[in-house]
């Protein structure tokens, strides 16, 4: 699972960083019908699980949704999410036997797909989520 590993790759990558997403844009699981910051893009990460047995002394993977979001009255250019999720994929490709503060070590990130084009009427932006595989073990 390790929650923790993946945020602070999120979090601190550059790149993502120069586009706004930074450690004041990424939320867990935000749910409220407002935006959690009133300007530039953001993200919220949902964790869930994966519908398959796991083998015998294996974790199954967990099921990573990263929303991205960009506010409507800013942009509606869905290329910027684009390259949101782009850096994401290739970041969290990248990932393997990284360890977080929650007691967790992530062996694998593996891409599963993207959502098309949306809007989110009640936070007023565009946006677009990746779904991601997570493979982990306890540290």
């Amino acid at each position: 699972m390790s929650r923790a590993a993946v945020f602070d790759a999120i979090v601190s990558d550059e790149d993502l960083n120069i586009i706004g997403i930074n450690e004041n844009s990424v939320f867990h699981n935000f749910s409220l019908e407002e935006r959690p910051i009133a300007s530039g893009p953001f993200a919220i990460l949902r964790w869930g699980e994966i519908d398959r047995p796991p083998f015998i002394g294996v974790n199954p993977p967990m099921r990573l949704t990263i929303w991205f979001h960009w506010p409507s009255e800013e942009t509606n250019d869905f290329s910027k999410l684009d390259n949101a999720i782009d850096i994401c994929d290739n970041l969290l490709s990248g990932l393997g036997g990284e360890s977080g503060i929650d007691g967790y070590t992530v062996t694998c990130v593996r891409p599963t797909g993207r959502s098309g084009d949306l809007k989110d009427d009640g936070f007023q932006t565009i946006t677009k989520n990746a779904s991601y595989e997570v493979l982990f073990r306890k540290t």
